[in-house]
Order: C-alpha cells, then sequence, then structure tokens
C-alpha cells in the first residue's frame, strides 16, 4: 500500500511490490503530482530525464 499525503484518496494499493519497489512507484507519483499541479509541460524530456526529474521533485516524508 502507499500512503501518499498530496493526494485526497491518500492509499493506492498496487499488490506484490516490495517496500523499496513501493517507495520507488510512491516518489514517481508524488513527481507527477508535483508536475501536474505546477502545469509543467513534460513532453520534451526523455524517458531517463523525466524519471530523474520526478524523483527530485518527490520530497515527501517516505512512510514504510
Amino acid at each position: 500500500m502507499i500512503i501518499s499525503k498530496t493526494f485526497e484518496e491518500n492509499e493506492i494499493k498496487i499488490r506484490s511490490l516490495r517496500n523499496s519497489e513501493a517507495i520507488y512507484v510512491r516518489r514517481i507519483i508524488e513527481g507527477l503530482r508535483t508536475f501536474n499541479n505546477n502545469q509543467i509541460n513534460t513532453s520534451t524530456y526523455t524517458l531517463q530525464e523525466l524519471l530523474s526529474k520526478l524523483e527530485e521533485l518527490s520530497t515527501t516524508e517516505i512512510v514504510l
């Protein structure tokens, strides 16, 4: 279960993830929400650049 502090529906359930995978997915989701909230156009980023930016933007506290 991934818990988000930036989304109204606070819980996202994804089956069969290890803790480290869930943390990574949560960082990506939080980064995407930041992009969306700030209306940032991501169409010019390569996949690697996008993942890197998403990880940078995810600054929320990790909940295990």
